[in-house]
C-alpha cells in the first residue's frame, strides 16, 4: 500500500487490472505516510468543552480544563483490525517536588473511546500498547516522580519541534511553498541555539541542510541542492526521512539528549514493558498517523508507544498590530505583530484568524512567521471587501481581538502616475544620478521598479532604487522617490514599470536633451516699435517651443540647420519704459517648466533711422550710369542723415540677399575702399568702392548705435561694373549692307552686347573681345556700325548685357 501511495499509478502491464490499480492508488493516497519508521495506525483525538462546540484536534488545543471530553476515533483502513489498547496519561503542572501522574482507563485501539479530563494538565501522553495495557497494575506503578515529568516535558517539546519541521518539509515537497518551511526552521534553530548559523536569505532547503549538519556532522556529505527540479524534490523528501529517522536515535541528531526515550519510566505502567518514542503526522482534515519503529523485542516484553504533547495553556496572546496594517485585496500580505517575546511565540497556536468589521467576520488563510514576527495573510481565496477591520483569532473555542487596525485597499491602478514637473526637468541625458519623484496615485504597495528604453528589443530592464515617505504598506502615499542614473541614457522615451503584488503598470517618461542656450543676452528691444525682428543665436534653438515675457508677444521663425540661429518677431503688447529689463521664459520640448532667463530682455531707446541718403558719384563717367547704379572700381560717397543722433557707432554695408559678407566700419575709421566720417550731429559721410561686393548686389547701408541697435537697412543701389573704352575707330571693312566694322579697345569689353549711334538702334558685336599682346588686361573688340553716322562727331552708344536701352559713352567717331 505504501509503495502505491508514493509512486504514480501508471502501470499498464495488464489491462484488466488498470481500474483495480487506480482504485487502490486513490484509496491509498488518503492515508498518511511516515517519513521514517512505519505507521502504527491513523486516528483522531477530538476535544469538546461543551456539547455544542465544534471539535478541535488535541494538537490544536492550548488548554484542557477539568470536565473537557477527549474522544478517540480510530481511522481504520479497509479490512484493518487494530489490536491492543490506548489510553491517555495526564501530567499536571510541575509545582514543588510532588507531581502525580494520572493514567485513564485504557480502551480498545480499534473502537471509539471517550475520556473526561480529570484536571487542568500541563502534558498529555497518548499511550498505544499493541499487546494491550493491564489496567489492574496501572495505579500500582504510578509514582510522584519529578524527574519523570521533566523528561516527559522535554520529550514533548522536542517531539513538537520535529513534527513542525516534518510538516513543513512535507508541505514544501508537495507544493514548493517555502514560507512555512522557513518559519519552522527558524523556530527549530532558535530552540537549539543555532539560529545564528543560518543564512535567512538562503533557500529553505539549504537552511535545513545547514541546520541538520550543525546537529549531526554525520550528514555533512548529504547535499539536497540540485539544479534539476525533480532531483531536488526527491532529495527534499529524503531529507524528511533523515529528520524522522534521527528522532528515533539515541543521542545524536534531532533526538539529542534524553529525547530518544531514555526516560526512566520503568515504573510508569508495567514491568517488562519497552517504551518507544513516536511522533504524529497530521493530515489537513485532522487525522493523525502515529509513527514509530517496529523493531523486534525480547520475549515476554510488551511494547508501548508514547506520544507526548505539551499544552501551552494560558489566555490568548497579548499582542498588537504595529499601527495600522495595510493589505492589498486579493493578494498575499503581512501584518506586523508586536508584544513580549513570550506572547509572540504563542501566536502559532492560534487556531483561526479572521477580520471583523460592521460588515461581518471574514476568515483568513494565515500563518505566523516567527523570524519576521509577522502574520502572513493570503487574501487570494478570501473575498474581503475594502475597508477598515480589526484582526482577531480563536484561542481554543474563545475568540479574541488584536488591538490595532487593518485596512484593506483595492489594488491601485497607477494609471495617473507621472513625474512631477521639477523631476521631469531634471531627467537630462548624461547628467548623472537624479533623485526624481512620481506623483498622482497611491504607491504604498509598489514592490519593484524597472526602467527600460521604450521600443527596444535588446536593452534589458534595469532595477531602479526607490523609497516611500512612510515605508511600504504604511498607508496611502501619493509620492514615490526614485534614484535614476542618466549617465548612460540618451534623449528619448523610456518606460518605468511599477510592480506591485498581483499587477504591474507602465509609465512613460522622457529623458531630455540639454536645455536650449540663448547667447548674446540680453536681447534688446527698441522703445516705440510695435513690431521688430531679432536674430537669436545659441545652441538647440530648434527645440524652443515658445518665448514669453511680460508686455510682449514673440513669434518664432524657422531655425537654421543645427539650431544655432533662429529669427523671432517681437510685438509690444503694452508700452515699455526705456531701461526696463524683462525675464524671458523659454519653453522647450519635453520640459515641464520654462527655463527663466533673468533679465533676458532689455528695453532700449528707439533704434537709429536713416532719414535721408544722397549719393555722390564720379562726374562724366566714360559710360552713362542709370539712376540706381553704383559703379565698381571707383569711390562712391553717401551722405546719411540719421535720427536720433546719440551713440552712433558704426556703419554696415551689405547685399540685400546676403550674397557676400557684410562690411562694417566704425565712425571715424579710414580704410582703403571704405571709410566713415561724422560731419555733424546726425550726419555721416560714407566713402566706399562698390567693387568690394559682387556685380548685381543690391547694396544697403545701416547705422548701428551702441545701445539701441541697428537701423533698418536702406538701399543705396545696384553694383555694376562698366567697361573702359579707350579708343574707337571705324574701318572701311564692310560688315553688311550700309554696315562697317569698327574697333574699340579697352578693358572689360566682354560686357558689351550691342553698339550703335543712338540709344534706340544697336547692332550685335562681332564675337568676343581678343586680348592685346603685351598690353596686360587690354582687349580689342570688333563691332558693327551703320553708315553714314547721324552727324559728324557722333558719340558711341553701347548696350551692356541685360540692358534694354543703350548707354551713351564719351567716345566719338
Amino acid at each position: 500500500m505504501s509503495i502505491l501511495a508514493q509512486r504514480p499509478c501508471n502501470n499498464e502491464i495488464v489491462r484488466m487490472f488498470i481500474l483495480a490499480l487506480s482504485a487502490i492508488c486513490v484509496y491509498a493516497s488518503v492515508w498518511l505516510q511516515c517519513p521514517a519508521g512505519s505507521s502504527l495506525g491513523e486516528f483522531r483525538l477530538d476535544v469538546r468543552r461543551r456539547p455544542t462546540d465544534l471539535p478541535l484536534s488535541l494538537r490544536q488545543v492550548n488548554q484542557l480544563q477539568e470536565g473537557d471530553v477527549v474522544e478517540y476515533v480510530p481511522e481504520l483502513r479497509r479490512n484493518e483490525k487494530r489490536p491492543g489498547q490506548v489510553t491517555l496519561v495526564f501530567v499536571p503542572p510541575l509545582q514543588g517536588q510532588d507531581v502525580a501522574l494520572t493514567a485513564l482507563k485504557p480502551s480498545a485501539a480499534g473502537k471509539r473511546a471517550r475520556w473526561i479530563v480529570p484536571f487542568t494538565p500541563q502534558l498529555v501522553v497518548f499511550v498505544y500498547g499493541p499487546s494491550g495495557i493491564k489496567t489492574a497494575k496501572v495505579e500500582q506503578f504510578l509514582s510522584k516522580d519529578t524527574d519523570l515529568v521533566r523528561q516527559l516535558a522535554e520529550y514533548a517539546d522536542k517531539t513538537a519541534q520535529t513534527e513542525a519541521v516534518l510538516q513543513a518539509l512535507n508541505l514544501y515537497n508537495e507544493t514548493g511553498a517555502s514560507e512555512p518551511l522557513a518559519a519552522a526552521l527558524q523556530g527549530f534553530a532558535a530552540q537549539y541555539n543555532v539560529a545564528a548559523r543560518l543564512d535567512r536569505n538562503a533557500p529553505p532547503e539549504r537552511q535545513t541542510m545547514d541546520l541538520i549538519r550543525s546537529l549531526n556532522p554525520a550528514l555533512a556529505a548529504y547535499d539536497p541542492i540540485s539544479p534539476r527540479g525533480a532531483q531536488r524534490i526527491s532529495q527534499t523528501a529524503s531529507l524528511a526521512t533523515f529528520v524522522a529517522a534521527m528522532f528515533f536515535g539515541t543521542n545524536v541528531g534531532l533526538a539529542a539528549g534524553s529525547t530518544a526515550m531514555a526516560l526512566n519510566v520503568k515504573s510508569l505502567l508495567l514491568p517488562n514493558t519497552e517504551f518507544r518514542s513516536s511522533f504524529a503526522q497530521q493530515a489537513p482534515t485532522g487525522e493523525l498517523a502515529l509513527c514509530g519503529r517496529r523493531d523486534a523485542v525480547q520475549g515476554r516484553t510488551r511494547l508501548a508507544y508514547l506520544w507526548a504533547l505539551r499544552l501551552p495553556g494560558g489566555d490568548p496572546p497579548r499582542v498588537t498590530t504595529d499601527g495600522v496594517a495595510h493589505l492589498l485585496a486579493g493578494v498575499k500580505g503581512s501584518i506586523a505583530l508586536s508584544g513580549p517575546d513570550g506572547e509572540v511565540k504563542r501566536l502559532d497556536r492560534v487556531q483561526e484568524w479572521f477580520l471583523t468589521s460592521p460588515r461581518g467576520r471574514f476568515r483568513l488563510r494565515a500563518y505566523f512567521a516567527p523570524d519576521k514576527r509577522t502574520l502572513e495573510v493570503d487574501l487570494q481565496s478570501a473575498a474581503v471587501p475594502e475597508g477598515k477591520y480589526q484582526l482577531g483569532g480563536r484561542w481554543d473555542w474563545t475568540p479574541f481581538a488584536v488591538p490595532g487596525a487593518v485596512e484593506i485597499h483595492a489594488p491601485p491602478e497607477l494609471s495617473s502616475a507621472r513625474l512631477t514637473p521639477d523631476s521631469q526637468d531634471r531627467m537630462i541625458e548624461h547628467s548623472g544620478r537624479q533623485i526624481v519623484e512620481l506623483e498622482g496615485d497611491d504607491f504604498q504597495f509598489v514592490e519593484k521598479v524597472l526602467l527600460s528604453k521604450k521600443g527596444s528589443k535588446y536593452d534589458p530592464p534595469v532595477p531602479i532604487p526607490f523609497s516611500l515617505p512612510l515605508g511600504p504598506r504604511k498607508g496611502v502615499q501619493k509620492s514615490l522617490e526614485l534614484a535614476i542614473d542618466t549617465t548612460h541614457l540618451s534623449a528619448g522615451v523610456y518606460t518605468l514599470t511599477l510592480m506591485q503584488a498581483g499587477a504591474s503598470k507602465s509609465v512613460d517618461i522622457q529623458v531630455l536633451a540639454p536645455p536650449p542656450k540663448v547667447a548674446s543676452l540680453p536681447i534688446r528691444i527698441n522703445q516705440g516699435e510695435e513690431r521688430q525682428t531679432v536674430l537669436l543665436r545659441g545652441e538647440g534653438l530648434d527645440r524652443i517651443v515658445s518665448l514669453e515675457a511680460s508686455g510682449i508677444r514673440v513669434t518664432l521663425g524657422l531655425p537654421a540647420a543645427g539650431g544655432s540661429e533662429r529669427p523671432a518677431v517681437i510685438e509690444l503688447t503694452e508700452p515699455l519704459q526705456k531701461g526696463a529689463t524683462l525675464d524671458l521664459a523659454v519653453r522647450a520640448e519635453g520640459y515641464a517648466r520654462p527655463l527663466i532667463l533673468s533679465g533676458g530682455l532689455r528695453v532700449v531707446g528707439p533704434r537709429p533711422r536713416i532719414t535721408a541718403a544722397r549719393l555722390s558719384l564720379p562726374p562724366d563717367p566714360p559710360i552713362a550710369l542709370k539712376e540706381d547704379e553704383l559703379p565698381a572700381g571707383v569711390l562712391v560717397g553717401a551722405m546719411l542723415q540719421v535720427q536720433p543722433t546719440e551713440g552712433l557707432d558704426r556703419v554696415r554695408l551689405a547685399c540685400v540677399d546676403n550674397s557676400a559678407p557684410a562690411e562694417t566700419a566704425a565712425v571715424g575709421e579710414r580704410a582703403p575702399g571704405l571709410s566713415v566720417q561724422a560731419l555733424g550731429a546726425g550726419s555721416l559721410y560714407v566713402s566706399f568702392d562698390p567693387g568690394r561686393w559682387p556685380i548685381g548686389c543690391q547694396l544697403t547701408v545701416s547705422v548701428e548705435a551702441s545701445d539701441s541697435g541697428a537701423s533698418k537697412p536702406r538701399v543705396l543701389g545696384r553694383v555694376v561694373r562698366l567697361p573702359l573704352i579707350e579708343t574707337f575707330t571705324l574701318t572701311s571693312e564692310a560688315a553688311g549692307p550700309s554696315e562697317y566694322v569698327g574697333i574699340i579697345t579697352g578693358t572689360d569689353l566682354e560686357m558689351i552686347e550691342r553698339t550703335g549711334w543712338d540709344g534706340s538702334d544697336g547692332l550685335p558685336v562681332l564675337g568676343l573681345p581678343a586680348p592685346l599682346a603685351g598690353e596686360g588686361h587690354k582687349q580689342s573688340l570688333k563691332i558693327r556700325m551703320r553708315w553714314p553716322s547721324p552727324a559728324p562727331q557722333s558719340p558711341l552708344w553701347v548696350w551692356l548685357r541685360g540692358d534694354k536701352e543703350g548707354r551713351i559713352t564719351n567716345r566719338r567717331y
